[in-house]
């Protein structure tokens, strides 16, 4: 049975099979179509589908080799990009190498596609019209990154976890959700870009965890204190970190 997505800037469910080949094209309508199945002459292109519901993660891959991709393009970008976002390039680098193993026509399950897996509405939210053309989607990923970043105070943890995991979780609990593929994610990048590991995830005496503490004046005028990032609410600055 032939099944096609629509990406239309809305979260929508991949429902083409957890394995096979993907195609994508454009309709009419300029709207991008993910299908297992093209019909006619149109002009497709085929994209590498992920393990269904997660993103691709190959457990022979090795994240302690250099962070570059084969492809100088894609390094040229990479740098480009970090320099415009003043962003840390080795950590742009691991964060394509952690999504998409460097492969531009990545497809996850759950919808997020190219190097930096984008969801359709956070690549609406950046004006990407192709996801698999390398510039648009590195550009967007890293402003994206780079709004995060700013978001947590430069808390590269937090950023990260909310990349993978999105900002509602990371505000419940107020740090890397307790949840595996997550807390995964962020160690690896971590390792990939300086050697360190989340203590969940290494045979390390654990580290005593430090508290940030923000302050905000609420609606009242009060000025408050709270050790949970207080969302919604601007004006927050980092008293202790």
């Amino acid at each position: 049975m032939i099944k096609s997505l629509v990406i239309l800037g809305v979260m929508i469910t991949l429902t083409v099979p957890c394995s096979g080949e993907i195609y994508t094209y454009r309709d009419k309508n300029g709207h991008l179509v993910l299908t297992d199945a093209p019909q006619g002459n149109r002009r497709v292109r085929k994209a590498r589908h992920t393990s269904k519901g997660k993103k691709r993660t190959k457990t022979t891959r090795n994240h302690h080799g250099p962070l570059v991709s084969k492809d100088h393009e894609i390094n040229r970008l990479v740098e480009k990009y970090a320099v415009i976002y003043d962003l840390d390039q080795r950590l742009l680098h691991a964060v394509i190498r952690a999504e998409s193993d460097y492969d531009q026509n990545a497809v996850s399950g759950k919808g997020a596609m190219g190097l930096m897996q984008l969801m359709p509405e956070t690549g609406k939210e950046y004006g990407v019209e192709d996801f698999f053309n390398p510039e648009e989607n590195i550009g967007a990923g890293a402003k994206h990154l780079k709004a995060l970043l700013d978001q947590y105070f430069g808390d590269t943890k937090m950023a990260l976890a909310a990349y993978n995991a999105g900002t509602t979780a990371v505000d419940r609990y107020n740090g890397v959700p307790p949840f595996q593929e997550t807390e995964h994610y962020v160690s690896k990048i971590l390792t990939m870009v300086n050697g360190e590991e989340d203590n969940s995830s290494s045979g390390r005496a654990a580290r005593p965890k430090q508290t940030t503490i923000y302050r905000y004046t609420d609606a009242n005028g009060r000025v408050c204190l709270t050790n949970i990032f207080p969302g919604n609410v601007s004006g927050v600055e980092v008293v202790k970190r």
